[in-house]
């Protein structure tokens, strides 16, 4: 069975800030975060003056099931998997780089050995 939480939900647009001057949104539908009340500069006060007018409403939302009942063996073995494959690219980025460096130094060479060939042979 799905556990529930009661969450806020604005049901219009709000606009709000701090004393800094930066005009924060919620829109209309959007879920009211504890981030976003201090975006707004909102107290529990106004919350609850907020939900009076019906300016935001308290609903209930699923919480998403693990799958894994709790056990997070798997989350914590995919997790390890990829920060390694992340190792392993970092890894192969930096050798492309330095054989790319190579190639190009290499390049370099040939077309100055061209050159001082030509210049001999004229």
């Amino acid at each position: 069975m799905a556990n529930s939480t009661k969450i806020l939900v604005a049901t219009r647009e709000l606009t709000g800030g701090t004393k800094k001057g930066e005009i924060a949104k919620l829109e209309n539908g959007e879920e009211l975060t504890a981030e976003k009340q201090k975006e707004l500069g909102l107290t529990n006060k106004d919350i609850d003056h907020l939900k009076g007018r019906g300016d935001i409403v308290e609903v209930d939302a699923r919480v998403a099931e693990t799958g894994t009942k709790g056990d997070n063996a798997a989350l914590k073995a995919e997790t390890e998997r990829a920060e390694k494959a992340e190792t392993r690219v970092a890894e192969l980025e930096a050798e492309v780089a330095t054989l790319t460096s190579e190639k190009e130094a290499l390049q370099q060479a040939v077309a100055a050995a061209q050159q001082k060939s030509e210049q001999n042979g004229n």
